[in-house]
């Protein structure tokens, strides 16, 4: 019996439509936090625009939390990890919409750690969205990423490259896109002081 088999939560299924929504958020909390293992500025910046006292440390140890925990997910799978980082999710959620309700001078996210876009409802739109994806894998459990891509066709090869492009995807929507509108917002300004 493969060791990954051995791990796999009872109940946790490597073929359910959950599985690629849940490895994505996995995917993305892993990179961000390894992000702020790196660099936690700009972790700790947002936490301070939220009111929330931090040091550089916490933002690291907010950065090693999130890596074990999607990792743990990718290797492991399961309803309890699944039910842990939709609870992150809708922490993020949370968290976002606080920042964007108490800072309206466009504070980062810090979801990258020295990432600095600004934060929008676009954060809380898309942690939003993936703690619903999460919670749908609470609901049908996903086993680790290795049992899944077993049951893959082309040995997982197609799956995986979706996993990594949503994953992208919800970077770039977290990091470039807010960045791309807060640029385009900053010339309308412009435009509209000249006319």
């Amino acid at each position: 019996m493969p060791v990954t088999a051995a791990l796999t939560p009872v109940g946790a299924s490597p073929t359910v439509p959950t599985a690629g929504p849940l490895l994505l958020a996995a995917v993305l909390l892993a990179v961000a936090g390894a992000a702020k293992l790196r660099v936690p500025d700009g972790t700790v910046r947002a936490l301070h625009a939220a009111g929330i006292p931090a040091a550089r440390g916490h933002g690291r140890l907010l950065g090693l939390v999130e890596v074990v925990l999607g990792a743990s997910v990718l290797l492991v799978g399961g309803r309890a990890l699944a039910a842990l980082l939709a609870a992150a999710y809708l922490g993020f959620a949370t968290f976002t919409a606080r920042l964007l309700s108490v800072d309206r001078s466009g504070a980062g996210c810090g979801c990258f750690g020295a990432d600095d876009a600004p934060v929008g409802a676009t954060h809380v739109a898309v942690n939003a969205a993936l703690a619903t994806g999460c919670l749908a894998a609470v609901v049908c459990p996903v086993a680790g990423v290795a049992d899944v891509v077993r049951q893959q066709p082309l040995a997982g090869l197609p799956f995986l490259a979706l996993v990594a492009v949503g994953a992208w995807a919800a970077h770039l929507a977290l990091t470039a896109l807010p960045a791309l509108r807060a640029v385009v917002d900053e010339v309308h300004r412009a435009s509209a002081e000249v006319a």
